[in-house]
């Protein structure tokens, strides 16, 4: 029962964005800083993982309170899951590429001088 209200079941299954419509019921409270107006609801967004099927994850993000939620709204939001996932994906082959850099044999590492002077 929790899990529906979460969303996370039709997340994976359909890998749409779900919308949280009451977050306190959730036990999230998020104060909305100068505004009398707390963020009570918020966007499940699914984090597509780059060259593999599935998910790499997912993001919660506050919907404003003052603010419908529109298809431009949900557009935006997308656009900042894309650029999460990217940005995710950016730094696991960097650090694959670390990885692989480490375990290069040092007999065969490139050398600064190729010939003898």
């Amino acid at each position: 029962m929790a899990d529906a209200a979460w969303h996370l079941p039709e997340l994976l299954r359909t890998e749409v964005a779900q919308e949280l419509a009451d977050l306190p019921s959730l036990g999230i409270h998020i104060p909305a800083g100068p505004w009398p107006d707390p963020v009570k609801r918020a966007l499940l967004l699914p984090l597509q993982d780059a060259g593999r099927e599935g998910l790499a994850g997912f993001l919660i993000a506050g919907i404003s309170p003052r603010r419908p939620i529109d298809d431009a709204y949900r557009s935006f939001m997308m656009l900042i899951a894309g650029q999460t996932a990217t940005s995710i994906a950016d730094a696991q082959a960097l650090e694959a590429q670390r990885q692989r850099a480490e375990r290069w044999p040092r007999s065969i590492a490139p050398r600064p001088h190729f010939f003898p002077t």
